[in-house]
């Protein structure tokens, strides 16, 4: 249940600069945000629920500024990790023009060690979300709590696809 706001604490309308690649949400920005005069404290979509053209199907995870919900494209029923930004995190315009700079720089890069991004916009709540390509496989860190140390050869294998990756 959405909690008011202390008293105290004025509701400041978000004004962010966006990225052209997430123009569409521009006029939706100032409105969806803190002006409804509540904050959130959590993302909290459930299963089934739409964002965009995507129905989630399960939550991938989740870290301190957001969660990363999987889901699959309505029409074409393609996969997709979708990050969402947590709303109070979404209310601070330097923080949405920081995480829609991250969509506009990653998706600009086309490379197989790179995710794709795909979309970016808001919730109703205000929420900014990213939607990326949904990779399989074990991530790094993974890798590391099974292995828990890696020899040199494949240490020295994984460095040369992040740099190739990153060049």
């Amino acid at each position: 249940m959405p909690l008011a706001p202390p008293p105290s604490r004025p509701i400041v309308r978000a004004k962010a600069t966006i990225p052209p690649f997430c123009t569409h949400i521009a006029a939706s920005l100032n409105e969806a945000t803190a002006s409804r005069g509540f904050l959130l404290l959590s993302v909290a979509l459930v299963i089934g629920e739409s964002i965009g053209s995507y129905r989630i199907t399960a939550k991938l995870g989740e870290g301190g500024m957001g969660v990363v919900y999987v889901g699959e494209h309505q029409f074409i029923a393609r996969g997709a990790a979708i990050k969402v930004l947590l709303p109070e995190f979404s209310a601070n315009r330097e923080i949405v023009k920081r995480f829609f700079n991250e969509a506009r720089a990653t998706s600009v890069i086309r490379h197989p060690g790179i995710v794709e991004i795909t979309d970016c916009a808001l919730l109703p709540d205000g929420s900014a979300y990213i939607v990326m390509e949904l990779l399989e496989g074990e991530s790094l860190g993974g890798c590391l709590l099974r292995e828990e140390r890696l020899s040199v050869q494949r240490a020295a294998h994984l460095t040369r696809h992040i740099a190739d990756a990153l060049a």
